[in-house]
């Protein structure tokens, strides 16, 4: 060693090394002088102009951190004991950190040139895997001990200053670093030193830590669970476990590196699981009647506890599809128009449990909704009922009740709709709900008519959907056509003095209205006539049917005293034929009115209402005869003034067949339809993707694997579609 290099290390331990170490035992190395260290690192850079000398440098900066490993920090903590090895390794762990700190200072013009060139280590990775072979190898398994006396202290109920045991902890994640650095950070209001850097996996801290925290921590446990399995009151065995998941979860997940976080809770399980044997010889009667007593914080407690274990999981999934197997059947008795209603109130209270009990799993999610759409496309009548509950809902709930809370009802009543697999057999009985509501002037806003529609857009599609939008445009059409005929004549839209409205409706819109042909008298006649000349006069080219049986008219009657009576045209031109003839035969009314029989004794029988006959027959009961002879109740008279005799609407399977038959031959085109645009999307696809791809784009109802067969081999015959030659599963779009 030449002189010049020698006469420098003499300085540097004379002036820094002694200084720095001799400070940081006595906690005042910020006393050194900043020109001391200025002129250490001066030193250093003066010496490092060949690589010989940055090499004997680089050399006794390892030397310093070894000796003071050696001589100053493995003897003091080998005459440690288990109580005081924690916080004596602690402050040594802190002062090497220091030194490194302050000698990387005073060397740091070797990582310039020297170590990225020779390829050493760096002066902090060097630092720390010199602590690590001097000192933590051969303390390591005291170390372990000492940590884990002091967590059981912990778990005994002490209080102890948990941050020096944490960072004695993660000292052994960080002995491990890979290329390490040392950054100041503010912790507690103090300035530290923190080792940072990355790691593979933490090998050392499971093998020489946490193996040994696990035996201690499973023996704990084991030791917990025998003393609680022999408590006999459900309560007090979940508030029991309960709080010990609670406080060994907190323990670990303050103390243990987030490896170890699940490990740990599975051993708990485990043990708990053993004591709960007790109760779960009998888990399905104990937790349905958990659920039925709606003892939500026990079920909770029973979840948090075994949340890891599946086989409970999966018993209490099966109790709460039991649970609501039990409130589903409950509600097949109700009225009709309650049984949509009390499903959204099932649905939120059954959501709200799982959110509570049950922290939001994505699988008791699945069970509800799983049981809801079983129970709804199973059950007869669900359907009808969601539709009824929709018509009852806009006509009478709207109005009490703020716009945010309609629009989250609705949300709710549409969440309903999604579980319904033929949402276009729904669509298509709400559309009738809707005809009545729009021709029938319900007090229901547009806006709430359109909102609802709109929400149904979500989970359904199709022709149907449309239809729906098509018939409150029809209504508005009307409107306008209407203001214009109010505004082009004179009496303002009351020939002869009566108020006349019309509804005008595209028929291919609206739900099947078959027209009765009827010869209207007197004033209806003139009536009809003037809107027909206007209506031909401004749209040429449009034909008028009239649908007599769903118009509605308000006739003053005179008997003695005024009564105002609630009629239909077909029902007001038979009153004003009997009104000149007194009495007339059924067939001679047929004659006079143009109507089929089906068609007269329809309209006809509500004018015999027991309660209020303004007409009378010679024949007893509800049947009109052939040869009935009708006559005018002269001598009439009622309390009430104003008497509703509109004919209500018969409810034939039949019809609803019909129209449910059409909508399922809908089916045929839109299946047809999706398989083209798949295909042409592909142009080759294969028979298992085609089926699966156009199940998932068949939105309004549920189209099944061998309707679609059906319908691709049409397609096949038709030169649509081809099949390879080879391969029967594949098929090959044909362009046009």
């Amino acid at each position: 060693m030449d002189s010049n290099l020698l006469d420098t290390t003499n300085w540097l331990s004379y002036n820094i090394v002694s200084p720095i170490v001799e400070g940081i035992n006595s906690s005042k190395y910020e006393q050194i002088p900043m020109e001391t260290l200025i002129e250490g690192i001066k030193q250093v850079r003066n010496t490092c102009q060949s690589t010989a000398n940055s090499e004997v440098l680089y050399n006794y900066y390892c030397y310093v951190l070894r000796t003071y490993a050696r001589k100053a920090v493995l003897p003091e903590l080998l005459q440690c004991n288990l109580e005081n090895i924690t916080e004596m390794f602690y402050a040594r762990w802190e002062t090497n950190k220091l030194l490194v700190y302050w000698l990387k200072k005073v060397f740091s013009y070797l990582e310039i040139h020297y170590i990225p060139e020779s390829g050493k280590d760096s002066l902090e990775k060097v630092g720390l895997e010199i602590f690590r072979s001097q000192v933590f190898h051969q303390i390591s398994q005291m170390l372990a001990e000492g940590i884990v006396t002091w967590l059981q202290t912990i778990r005994n109920g002490f209080c102890l200053d948990s941050y020096y045991i944490k960072r004695t902890i993660m000292s052994f994640i960080e002995i491990e670093y890979i290329n390490p650095t040392l950054k100041k950070t503010q912790t507690q209001g103090q300035t530290l030193l923190e080792w940072q850097g990355s790691i593979d996996f933490p090998h050392y801290y499971k093998e020489h830590f946490e193996t040994l925290f696990f035996q201690f921590s499973q023996a704990f446990y084991s030791q917990f669970s025998q003393s609680i399995s022999r408590i006999t009151d459900l309560t007090q065995y979940l508030t029991e476990a309960k709080n010990f998941m609670d406080s060994e979860t907190a323990l670990i997940t303050e103390y243990l590196h987030e490896s170890s976080i699940e490990p740990f809770k599975q051993i708990i399980t485990t043990e708990l699981l053993e004591s709960f044997k007790t109760y779960s010889e009998n888990s399905t009667e104990l937790f349905l009647k958990l659920f039925n007593n709606e003892n939500w914080q026990q079920l909770n407690d029973v979840y948090r506890i075994f949340e890891n274990e599946s086989a409970i999981k999966l018993l209490l999934q099966n109790q709460l599809g039991t649970y609501l197997d039990l409130k589903l059947n409950n509600l097949i008795h109700g009225h009709s128009k309650s049984v949509a209603g009390e499903l959204i109130l099932l649905k939120e209270e059954t959501e709200l449990l799982v959110e509570y009990c049950f922290l939001n799993s994505r699988d008791f999610k699945a069970c509800i909704s799983h049981k809801l759409n079983q129970f709804i496309n199973t059950q007869e009548g669900i359907i009808p009922s969601i539709v009824e509950y929709c018509d009852f809902y806009l006509k009478e709930g709207i109005h009490t009740t703020s716009e945010k809370k309609v629009s989250k009802h609705m949300d709710q009543i549409n969440d309903l709709v999604a579980f319904i697999g033929e949402k276009d057999i729904f669509l298509t009985q709400y559309s009738k709900h809707l005809s009545k509501r729009l021709l029938e002037n319900t007090n229901v806003p547009e806006y709430f008519e359109l909102q609802m529609i709109n929400k149904f857009k979500i989970h359904c599609a199709g022709p149907v959907l449309n239809k729906l939008l098509s018939m409150l445009k029809d209504i508005n059409v009307s409107e306008q056509i209407v203001k214009e005929y109010c505004d082009k004549y004179s009496h303002h839209g009351s020939p002869l003095g009566v108020e006349f409205n019309v509804k005008l409706i595209t028929s291919n819109a609206w739900p099947e209205q078959e027209p009765e042909p009827c010869k209207l008298t007197g004033t209806l006649t003139v009536i009809i006539n003037d809107f027909e000349m206007f209506y031909q006069t401004t749209y040429e080219k449009r034909k008028l049917t009239w649908v007599n049986q769903a118009g509605s008219l308000e006739l003053l009657g005179y008997f003695g005293e005024t009564y105002t009576l609630v009629l239909n045209p077909i029902q007001t031109t038979l009153l004003l034929h009997l009104e000149h003839q007194k009495s007339m035969s059924l067939q001679e009314l047929k004659k006079l009115t143009g109507l089929n029989e089906k068609a007269l004794k329809a309209n006809i029988i509500m004018l015999f209402n027991p309660k209020y006959p303004l007409l009378l027959k010679q024949s007893k009961g509800k049947k009109i005869q052939e040869s009935e002879v009708i006559t005018l109740n002269e001598d009439f008279s009622s309390k009430t003034r104003k008497i509703n005799y509109l004919p209500k609407p018969l409810k034939k399977r039949l019809k609803i067949d019909k129209e449910e038959q059409s909508v399922v031959k809908g089916r045929t085109y839109i299946i047809e339809s999706v398989i083209i645009k798949v295909c042409k999307t592909h142009k080759t696809i294969y028979h298992r993707q085609l089926l699966k791809e156009t199940i998932n784009n068949v939105t309004s109802f549920s189209a099944q694997p061998q309707q679609i067969k059906e319908r691709i081999d049409s397609l096949i015959l038709r030169g649509l579609l081809t099949r390879d030659d080879k391969e029967s599963n594949l098929y090959y779009y044909i362009d046009e």
